[in-house]
This record gives structure tokens, C-alpha cells and sequence, in this order.
């Protein structure tokens, strides 16, 4: 593999081995989710759970439940803007 400069680099180093095309499509997947997610308007909490992360932080981890009822406003705001596209 070859090494790269990037802004995920290893501490100190400012490199780290090319990722395979496969993980860095996922990667790439999961970054264009997440900045989209942030875009709609979808809060935190809910789009950590959405990524599989853990709660962070005393409020998400203890003080907030996360509703069927916002799980489903996320699920349909995220929905909206890919019914305007036709394939």
C-alpha cells in the first residue's frame, strides 16, 4: 500500500496507508450520510444512533430518549429530498 497525506492521519505523522477502495467508499457512504443527516436538520443524538455510535455525553447517554416519534420525523426527513430524484 501507499502512503498518503490526509486529514485522518496518524498522530504526529500527517500519513497513514491508502485504504482500500471498498473502505474508503463505505467511509465516504457514512461521511456524506452524516453531513446530509446534519443538513436536514436531523439532532445529534439521532444521527449517531443512526450510525451505530454510542451516546456522548451525560445528556445523550442519560437524559435523552430517542422516540419512536423522532426516529420516524429523521427517517422521513432524510426520505424527502431523494423522492425529487428520478433514475
Amino acid at each position: 500500500m501507499s502512503t498518503v497525506k490526509s486529514h485522518n492521519s496518524a498522530p504526529g505523522t500527517g500519513t497513514h496507508q491508502a485504504l482500500p477502495d471498498r473502505i474508503r467508499l463505505f467511509r465516504d457512504t457514512r461521511n456524506s450520510f452524516a453531513s446530509y443527516a446534519e443538513e436536514v436538520g436531523i439532532p445529534q443524538a439521532t444521527r449517531e444512533y443512526f450510525l451505530g455510535h454510542g451516546a456522548k455525553g451525560v445528556t445523550n447517554r442519560f437524559y435523552t430518549d430517542l422516540t419512536s416519534k423522532l426516529l420516524s420525523d429523521a427517517t422521513s426527513r432524510l426520505s424527502s429530498g431523494w423522492s425529487l430524484l428520478t433514475v
